[in-house]
């Protein structure tokens, strides 16, 4: 099998991609994207970028201190993006009869993941089977002989010796990022994991490991064995089998490769537990989107679904809009949200070198036909400017897209660090009531205005999965144990209606020590 590295976050050399496809944005009868308006049911990211590619810039070699950042794009220059679509089937043959490469789906999934070069976004937005062209975002692992601590704090050792279990003849089923072969068979050797699975489970019942055949050729961080690790530890009787929920070698992404996962550990392994740390921001925070629908159908058909509510704490904020001030809206920056009484900024220090993806959602709902959307804008602000010119994203038409979704991307390629202001921008307010923000900010940086509460979403926000909050496992080995995590994300969960959903469900040990070493 071909192995290959799938990189969270892609920086291709963009100068020399641009040279590779200069026949193809040169040649007779072809527009670039700098050519051509950028139709509205594509993302302003996504538009900026191929931008970029066709003129072969690199971001990280750009003048500007505060560059775009290119999530994403691969070796030959195509933009890896989440198609919502009509019809999954006709729209990835339409999509294959230009030329473009779609990955892996559920045919009952309104969505595909595809490979599209610059100079096909165009062709690809005209097509009536295309509803909206947003970048597939990096899924974000919820991470935090040896044996796990939590086999001492939660008294998994006690249980078993007091009802007589072990886990023997249970099914677990673990997505995370990779686990690769060469390592599970380090592990092995190592008495950490059991032997691999026969061929034929049949009705094996002996402790055994297995690697669904798509995942294999995937090498990623290897949480899926720390997890498989936690996993054997506390239930040494059970077989356990992997799936990767990034990517797999049938070229499903992000929540097209979690619905595969959970298909082949339901419906091919067979398992009565399924477990995954895997957080999915293009899925939506107010309702339940692909994942969270497919791991309610495995809960309720009689799967235990166990997932990491995440750690999404602190760099979380939510709040009702507030205008800064009221009329006409004249421009960029006219209608900015308050977070406070007078201040429009989220201000944070964006350290040198250092990246930052903002997601913004409002509670509007995803794909509706008839919605009156409202319409925000995100842009970065420094020393009272705002930073419209330099395709950050952040820009765009929310009820062409019927996406109530806007993401931003930046890195400091400047001397020193920056101080700067994130802004949300009311363009138009449609609905009825004033919308809920909901913002997250990955990879890091310190916010100014943060709400713990409310930061549970996707499939762990789902009714019937039970969602694992975090403490700390340092209280091990007798000693108390520690508080609830502070980056660990909390309830509840709210939805369109402004109904609360009470989550997490429990808390678990997070930081425990497994056999493989920390990344």
């Amino acid at each position: 099998m071909t192995r290959h590295v799938m990189v969270l976050q892609r920086r291709v050399a963009l100068a020399l991609v641009g040279l590779l496809l200069g026949s193809l944005s040169g040649g007779a009868g072809a527009r670039t994207t700098a050519q051509q308006a950028r139709p509205a049911t594509v993302s302003s990211l996504v538009w900026a970028t191929a931008q970029r590619v066709q003129r072969g810039v690199a971001p990280n070699m750009a003048a500007a201190a505060i560059s775009p950042i290119d999530n994403n794009v691969n070796q030959n220059g195509e933009l890896s993006v989440e198609l919502s679509v009509t019809s999954s089937e006709r729209a990835a043959a339409a999509l294959a009869a230009l030329g473009v490469r779609v990955g892996g789906y559920d045919p009952a999934v309104p969505q595909l993941n595809a490979w599209v070069a610059p100079e096909q976004l165009a062709a690809v937005a005209a097509l009536p089977e295309i509803i909206a062209v947003q970048p597939l975002l990096d899924p974000v692992v919820r991470a935090g002989g040896v044996m796990s601590e939590g086999d001492v704090l939660l008294r998994a050792k006690d249980a078993r010796a007091q009802f007589g279990v072990s886990g023997a003849g249970v099914r677990i089923g673990v997505i995370s990022d990779s686990a690769t072969p060469s390592e599970l068979a380090a592990r092995q050797r190592a008495a950490e994991l059991p032997a691999a699975c026969p061929a034929s489970l049949g009705a094996a019942v002996a402790p055994c490991v297995q690697l669904d055949p798509t995942s294999d050729g995937i090498v990623l961080a290897d949480e899926g064995i720390a997890l498989m690790e936690i996993v054997h530890d506390l239930a040494p009787g059970a077989l356990i089998a992997f799936s990767s929920g990034i990517e797999n070698e049938g070229g499903s992404r992000g929540a097209q490769a979690f619905v595969a996962a959970v298909n082949y550990l339901q419906n091919t392994f067979k398992a009565n537990i399924i477990v995954d740390d895997i957080g999915y921001y293009n899925e939506p925070f107010f309702s339940d989107g692909v994942t969270a629908l497919r791991a309610q159908q495995a809960a309720d058909a009689g799967v235990v679904f166990v997932s990491a509510a995440g750690n999404a704490a602190r760099t979380h904020y939510q709040a009702p809009y507030v205008a800064n001030a009221p009329g006409a809206r004249q421009g960029p920056g006219q209608h900015l949200h308050l977070f406070a009484a007078g201040d429009t900024g989220q201000s944070f220090v964006l350290k040198r070198g250092q990246v930052v993806q903002f997601i913004l959602q409002w509670d509007n709902p995803f794909g509706s036909c008839s919605f009156r959307y409202d319409d925000f804008n995100m842009y970065l602000r420094r020393d009272g400017k705002l930073l419209t010119d330099i395709g950050l994203g952040g820009e765009d038409d929310n009820a062409a897209t019927r996406a109530p979704f806007e993401v931003l991307a930046a890195q400091n390629n400047g001397a020193a660090d920056a101080t700067l202001d994130l802004v949300i921008d009311a363009v138009a307010l449609r609905s009825d009531r004033a919308p809920l923000l909901e913002v997250f900010a990955l990879t890091g940086p310190t916010l100014q205005y943060t709400t713990a509460a409310d930061s549970i979403f996707g499939h762990p926000a789902a009714p019937g999965v039970v969602a694992v909050g975090a403490f700390s496992a340092a209280g091990a080995c007798g000693a108390a144990p520690g508080a609830i995590e502070p980056y660990s994300s909390q309830g509840p969960a709210t939805q369109l209606d402004r109904v609360a959903r009470p989550k997490p469900d429990v808390v678990a040990t997070d930081g425990v020590r497994t056999s493989l070493p920390a990344p």
